[in-house]
This record gives C-alpha cells, structure tokens and sequence, in this order.
C-alpha cells in the first residue's frame, strides 16, 4: 500500500470595501478510484498556515466515484477574510490504503471561486486524475559556477532529463543538501548563499512536479530562511522525521559561537528556534551532518567546531539526539569529545542501523588528523569510543548503512603526499571496534584538501542484500 498525504492549496479574495465572514466551504471529490470513505481521515482546514478547529465531514458517494469534504460552522462562521485582502488556505488530509492505479481529483466549489493554485497530493494539479502511488526517482541538483540559480535534472524512462532552473535568486549558491520525504513524495534542497557580508539560508520543495517555497506566491522559488553562519565549510543540515514527515533543518548561528538556529516545517508552518547552544566554549561551527532513525521521529546530529576568535585551542566533535516527538534536544542524550587536533574537512558522519538485532543504533564517526574515531548511540546511553588509526591526515568521511541489516561501511580518503588513499571499515553486530580494515592504494585522485572523490551506498533490491558501492 501507499499510504499518502493530500495537500490543496488556494487562496481567497474578497474585492468588497467590508470584511466576509465564511461560513462553510465544500471541496468536490471526482474519480475517486479504488478508495473507500473510510480510507480519507484527518482533514483539516489550515488558514494562513494555522489550522482551524472546525472538523471535516467527509462523503463519499458509492458507485460513481464522488463525493464531499465540508467544512461547516453556520453558527460563529469558518473564519473571515478582511476588506480588499487576499488569504492563504490549505486542505490536509490522509488518504490511506493506496495502491498502484487509485486516483483522486479535487475541486473546490461549486460557488464562485478562482483558485491562485492548487495541488493535489503534493503534485501540482493536471488535467484529469492523479496516481498517489509512490516511488524513489534520482533527483540531481547543482548550481554552476557564477550562476544564481538551483538548477536540476531528474532521472526518468531510464533517462535524465535536460538541466533546468529549479530556483533562481539574488546570489550564488555555495553549499547544497537535497533530502528525500521517506514517502518519497518531496525532496527538499538546502542551499546556502556565496555572501560573506549577509549569506542566507534557502528551501525548496520538489513535489516531482514543481518547485515551491509553499508560501503560495508561485513557483520555482525558495523560502528565506534567514541569516546564517558561512564560511568554506558546510554549517548546515537537514533530516526528515521517518514517521511524521516533518523536516529539521540545522544551521550555524550567524553571530553567536558555540549556537545553532534550527527549524522545523510540519507540511504547513514553519517553526524557529533563534538560539540553541551547542558548547559552552568559544567555538565555532564548522562541518554539520544529520541522520533520520527508521521507524521514529529521532534524528542523529554531528557537528564538529573549531575556536572562535581568542578562545581556548580546542577542537570538539558534539553529537546530540532530537526528539521529534516533542519537538527538542534530547541534553540528557549529547556527548563531546574534544582533541587539540582538528577534524579535516567534512570527516564526520552519522548513520543509524536499519535492521537487525542492532537496528535503530545510530552510528558516530569522525576524523581527527590520522585517527579514526567512532561513538555509539543505542537509544538510552552511550557506548565506550573506539579509535584507530589510518596511517596519514584523513581527509572526507562517509557513512552508509544497509537497509537490509544492522551492518554499516565507513569510507574515505586520506593523504599520503605523493598520492591519495581510499580507506574502508565496516560495523557488524555488537560493535566492539573496527572490522574489515582496508586500504585501498592510489585511488583518490585531486586535491583532497578541496575535493570530496568518494562516496559510499548499499544497494536495496532484493538479492543485492549487503552489497556497497565505494
């Protein structure tokens, strides 16, 4: 099945030189195919991104495919729309039980309205009836040298498609993380702007049929974020809640060491946190990273620092837990270490066990000069660190678990001088330090010091089990 998510966004103006109070408002359902009334739960009406108390009655006719959701208050009114303004609305819902081939269209109406934009599942409205049924599609986004927009291409019929503008603004962009709905209904990009003077961080959604800031003002746009702390490392990351589908979003605090700004996007409204403090020393953010536990709304942070301005010489790496239930830092579950050595580049990395006896565990590792560090997390404490080392400066780390088991694979590269390395580790079972330890000679290429050449993922079709790419 393919449990589902049905956003319709519209927007109502009311032209008169006097407010109009609402009383109810009807969304007609057509080619409804395959799905019962019981299967369309928890509607809500949300006006300009809050949501109104009013429950929906929902109807849905037997044998031609119809139906109604109604919103109805004759009594106090619905809400009510000021003189000469426009408002911003959303229908949300559940749609549960899908399968391949079940469609649903929505209409808002009858009554005089015009709808500014509508979407329907989180795919923007097309002629005729939408399919919910989901898929992982390969999205690339990128943004090219000297350029201000977020461009993309998505892999189709066994084919990427033509790079076009996914968003365009002011600046360029430096820095990109793109992460996946675990419905594989969205993906959003997190961008942050080439701007040392007022760098910005930016959002889009992809819904696999537009790009949208979801503030109803169009298309191929981005929501600002807000100022944010930049440099030539990445102080940023993002993770989506397994379970809720809500997005956390993590960035270095423009102006304050040791602090993070972070926000959450529950579908319709945003929530921000100014100031979170990560460290008690003056330091500064360098590198973040995030990953998402498998059936909860726990996500897994990493963030390594370095001193901030006439601060103490040292160097932390700070893991902590978010409890997406509660929307908060877990203070009980964080952890430091700290070194007089610096972690090189983006060599931390989090990832969480997917399955098995250990499944749920989250993974932490990261590289201090020429040793190789990793921590973990079993849900209720910490485990002893472990350390060995690789020999030369590491330089770009990666985790990657598989989706099959509770097995993981640490890859990266480190810097002999006269060439560069490729480095491999897995984590089995009851983890008690590093197995299957490998060098792999003269297989990085470029300036380490600038260049991420290595990657690592699991493959996840059936008979493929526990097989890596490196």
């Amino acid at each position: 099945t393919y449990d589902d998510r049905v956003f319709f966004r519209f927007a109502m103006t009311n032209n008169s030189a006097g407010a109009v109070t609402v009383d109810e408002v009807i969304f007609q359902l057509s080619a409804i195919v395959g799905i019962a009334q019981a299967e369309l739960t928890d509607f809500t009406l949300h006006e300009g991104g809050s949501p109104l108390p009013d429950a929906a009655t929902v109807v849905v006719d037997a044998g031609p495919g119809t139906g109604t959701i109604t919103f109805a208050d004759l009594a106090g009114g619905l809400f009510t729309i000021p003189a000469a303004s426009t408002v911003d609305y959303m229908l949300t819902g559940d749609v549960t039980g899908l399968v391949p081939g079940d469609t649903i269209s929505l209409e808002l109406g009858p009554g005089d309205v015009t709808l500014d934009s509508q979407t329907v599942g989180g795919v923007a409205a097309r002629p005729a009836t939408h399919s919910f049924a989901r898929q992982a599609l390969p999205l690339l986004a990128y943004s090219e040298e000297g350029s201000s927009d977020i461009d993309f291409s998505n892999f189709e019929s066994g084919n990427w498609n033509v790079g076009s503008q996914a968003v365009g603004q002011v600046d360029n962009f430096l820095w990109q993380v793109a992460e996946m709905k675990p419905d594989f209904g969205e993906v959003v990009v997190v961008a942050v702007e080439e701007n040392p003077v007022d760098p910005h961080l930016y959002a889009s959604f992809w819904n696999r049929v537009q790009w949208d800031a979801t503030d109803g003002t169009g298309f191929n746009d981005a929501v600002d974020l807000g100022p944010v702390r930049y440099d030539d490392t990445r102080m940023f990351g993002a993770a989506y809640e397994t379970n809720s589908g809500e997005l956390l979003i993590v960035a270095g605090h423009p102006t304050k060491p040791g602090y993070i700004k972070y926000w959450v996007w529950d579908g319709c409204t945003w929530t921000e946190n100014e100031d979170y403090l990560l460290s008690s020393n003056d330091s500064d953010v360098r590198w973040i990273d995030m990953a998402s536990k498998p059936g909860s709304n726990e996500i897994a942070m990493i963030v390594s620092t370095e001193p901030w301005g006439t601060g103490p010489t040292r160097y932390d790496v700070l893991a902590y837990i978010w409890d997406g239930d509660t929307n908060t830092w877990d203070d009980s579950a964080h952890t430091q270490f700290t070194s007089t050595g610096r972690v090189t580049m983006d060599s931390i990395s989090v990832e969480y066990r997917q399955k098995g006896t250990y499944g749920g565990n989250a993974i932490f590792m990261w590289n201090m000069g020429s040793t190789a560090w990793v921590k973990e997390w079993d849900g209720s404490s910490w485990g002893s660190p472990w350390s060995r080392s690789t020999g030369y400066p590491t330089f770009h780390g990666n985790l990657a678990a598989d989706p099959a088991s509770d097995d993981l694979l640490y890859a990266w590269t480190h810097d002999q001088g006269t060439h560069q390395d490729v480095g491999t580790v897995f984590f089995r079972g009851n983890f008690n330090g590093f197995e299957d330890f490998f060098e792999h000679e003269n297989e990085a290429t470029g300036d380490v010091n600038y260049n991420r050449p290595i990657d690592v993922v699991y493959e996840s079709a059936a008979g493929h089990e526990g097989h890596a790419l490196v």
